[in-house]
């Protein structure tokens, strides 16, 4: 029985053996960038399919009675090729060759055999550095100073010095973002650690040692100012907003609003993104004042925006201008008057704005000011019609056919007059005249 036992785990053990599947080279794998690798998958021989997978991406795949390794769409066949086989030992044998090892064949190798599926993995660790453009130094589209390099393999690590006065400063980095699909590494400086130049030559550098050798990228600092841009909104007469972009929370502490002359009354509030102002009961005098934003930063830099105030001018509603031309008789004396645009009141005369006072009898009445006497004749004819003041109310005269027939009735009586003098004469000179002898 101890005999059989034996055999049956000795028969065990090849079985197993068999069903293993193993990839050669068995120990760990690290090459540089652009070197050539062959991993080899062994498995029993009664496998018939076969996959190569990295990270669980399928790469390469051959079926027993294949001619040739099918190569995943993506990968270029001139660098991925497989070859199935036998060896010696009745086992198969599916190879992976690469030639120009990249960086992204970094990462879990798996061998996958079957039916019914059994794998195999190796872990292969590509060296690389970043390529010679990196690091290189920006701006955000939210206005921080950026550094972008290649992460490489061992993972490079950015570093921002201030060499203002020839010093080496380390400044803090604010966030980091590594980007899994273009293998990138992108660092954001915290503004709070940029002041404003002393000299002009106030530059950063962001860097980074790979091989021994530092690789650095220059941020003068005048680049990340002249990256900002200042512009105004107006909402209504009172109210101006000057916005910064990109959207800077560092720069905004550095606005300020100006303008020329005294008297105008505005405040300022402080936003995300910039400096409102607000004009308080502006006066239509400081139409046309010139506003300006003014981003200064330090001594040496200085941009502005600029907007007219616009106010409008006062709405003025004119008084009505009354045309008034009546006749009022007033109580006591029986006098008629004329008046245009005049108040009549109900005594023996009437009063306008200057003050005067018209009667139409024989005698002036002057009341402060200049009398006026109106022809008996033209008051008989006014007095005619029907438009007469009394002390209730007043009734308005036409101004047409009334004047008309006091023209008219003037010169009629003028041409009356003139027929009698002229009969009066000829009647005269006839009675002077001697009478001639009877001879």
């Amino acid at each position: 029985m101890a005999g059989l036992s034996v055999v049956i785990f000795f028969s065990a053990f090849i079985v197993s053996s068999h069903q293993a599947v193993t990839i050669k080279p068995a120990s760990s794998i690290e090459l540089d960038e652009h070197a050539d690798l062959t991993l080899i998958c062994v498995a029993n021989p009664a496998k018939t399919s076969f996959q190569w997978l990295l990270d669980d991406e399928i790469v390469l795949t051959q079926e027993v009675g294949d001619s040739t390794a099918a190569v995943r769409p993506g990968r270029d066949p001139r660098v991925y090729s497989g070859d199935l086989d036998m060896n010696p030992r009745d086992e198969k044998v599916f190879s992976l060759a690469i030639s120009d090892v990249s960086r992204h064949d970094d990462g879990r190798w798996t061998c996958r055999a079957g039916p019914p599926n059994e794998e195999a993995r190796k872990v292969v660790q590509v060296n690389w550095t970043p390529d010679p453009e990196f690091p290189i130094c920006g701006v955000s589209p939210l206005g921080q100073p950026t550094c972008r390099t290649q992460e490489g393999k061992p993972r490079v690590s950015l570093t921002w010095i201030d060499v203002t006065n020839r010093s080496r400063a380390i400044l803090r980095e604010d966030t980091s973002v590594r980007n899994s699909e273009d293998k990138t590494y992108t660092s954001f400086l915290n503004p709070e650690s940029l002041n404003p130049p002393a000299t002009i030559l106030d530059t950063l550098t962001c860097e980074f040692i790979v091989d021994r050798e530092i690789r650095s990228c220059p941020f003068p600092k005048e680049l990340y100012y002249d990256a900002m841009n200042l512009s105004i909104t107006v909402t209504d007469a009172t109210n101006y907003n000057c916005e910064i972009s990109p959207p800077s929370q560092y720069f905004v502490r550095f606005l300020e609003w100006a303008w020329d002359g005294e008297g105008l009354s505005a405040s300022s509030n402080l936003m995300e993104s910039g400096l409102g102002l607000v004009i308080e009961d502006p006066e239509y005098r400081f139409n046309g004042t010139e506003l300006r934003c003014v981003l200064r930063w330090g001594n040496l830099y200085s941009k502005e925006d600029r907007a007219l105030l616009i106010v409008e001018p006062p709405i003025t509603t004119p008084a009505p201008i009354a045309m008034t031309t009546g006749v009022s008789r007033g109580g006591g004396g029986g006098v008629d008057t004329v008046s245009t645009d005049r108040v009549s009141s109900g005594g023996s005369g009437e009063r306008n704005t200057g003050g005067e006072t018209v009667d139409h009898d024989n005698s002036p009445n002057n009341h402060g000011g200049g009398a006026t006497e109106s022809p008996p004749l033209i008051d008989a004819f006014v007095g005619v019609t029907d438009d007469l003041t009394t002390e209730g109310g007043s009734k308005e005269v036409g101004s047409g056919p009334q004047v008309l027939l006091v023209i008219f009735l003037i010169l009629l009586f003028i041409f009356i007059v003139v027929v009698l003098v002229a009969v009066v004469y000829v009647c005269c000179c006839r009675q002077d005249k001697p009478s001639s002898a009877v001879i």
